[in-house]
């Protein structure tokens, strides 16, 4: 698996898994964090979560590029 992050033009940084070098990319999944929490934990906790034959989300399906967006910090009032 290959990872990356990617700063784009508003410098918001995202996590990218790209699929499986010996995979044909066949599909990409963006996933949204949710508030007060980062794309990097985003991917931290998919990682950390497998099935019974401890293999994760990533690994189970390997032509997938998994896309992470980074939004900006804001205040919660």
């Amino acid at each position: 698996m290959q990872y990356h992050n990617r700063v784009d033009g508003a410098q918001l940084e995202e996590q990218i898994i790209d699929p499986h070098p010996l995979s044909e990319h066949m599909h990409t999944t963006i996933l949204l964090h949710g508030r007060g929490s980062t794309a990097a934990e985003f991917v931290a906790g998919l990682e950390a979560t497998t099935d019974s034959e401890d293999r994760n989300l990533v690994q189970l399906l390997p032509t997938i590029r998994w896309v992470f967006p980074q939004s900006e910090m804001q205040d919660i009032d």
